[in-house]
């Protein structure tokens, strides 16, 4: 998978507030969703989203590297 990917993941997790969501809206399974963040969590070296019962969260880190996702996803469109 593809950095561009994980980010649209995490993009729509915030958007969304969940892995079910995200995954609705970019048509892949909620699985693809969860790899997609637990790699780039390990590319970035930081926890991007806490588990809560069934659901999840973003973290602090999550909320800051969500919104640089959404610039460097904007820029690589406008490019």
């Amino acid at each position: 998978m593809t950095t561009t990917v994980r980010l649209r993941a995490l993009v729509e997790v915030a958007n969304t507030g969940s892995v079910r969501g995200a995954a609705e809206r970019l048509v892949v399974t909620e699985s693809a969703i969860s790899s997609a963040l637990s790699s780039l969590s390990a590319e970035v070296g930081v926890p991007l989203v806490d588990r809560l019962g069934r659901g999840i969260q973003l973290t602090a880190g999550g909320h800051v590297y969500a919104e640089y996702a959404r610039k460097i996803l904007g820029l690589h469109h406008e490019a």
